[in-house]
């Protein structure tokens, strides 16, 4: 994880504890290029402390040690237990963005974890940008 990356995950940490989260499940394009800085097809798990795990469908090949392949959301909890990673309490989704059936499947998937919506939290994480990210705009004006 680079630099940039790490503040992105920091930011989104910050707000996540300010909602009162122990993790956040990140499943859409634009928060996974933002967290992890790849789009991929799978789903992003980040805990208030520890290591994020990107839990990957497609494509194949990637290797990183945080990096599992699954083939359905219902492979995640058993693989976070393998890790010895023990499930949230609360646990912040992008509701806003997500199916309704999305949201049934993962609800069943974390049956003894609280659900939040953390939409609007990413968003104004996004918002707020880097100053790397300032550092692109500022050079695009130019």
């Amino acid at each position: 994880m680079n630099t940039e990356q790490s503040l992105r995950i920091q930011k989104i940490r910050k707000r996540m504890s300010e909602a009162g989260a122990d993790a956040c499940l990140l499943s859409t394009n634009v928060n996974i290029l933002y967290s992890f800085g790849s789009i991929v097809s799978g789903y992003y798990f980040i805990p208030v402390t520890g290591d994020p795990v990107m839990f990957i469908r497609r494509p194949a090949g990637l290797k990183d040690d945080n990096l599992i392949y699954i083939r359905k959301p219902e492979d995640i909890t058993g693989l976070l237990k393998d890790k010895g990673v023990s499930m949230p309490g609360i646990l912040m989704v992008e509701a806003g963005e997500m199916s309704h059936t999305d949201w049934v499947r993962l609800k069943a998937c974390f049956p003894d974890t609280d659900f939040i919506d953390g939409t609007a939290h990413l968003r104004y994480v996004r918002s707020v940008k880097t100053p790397y990210e300032l550092s692109l705009i500022r050079q695009s004006a130019e």
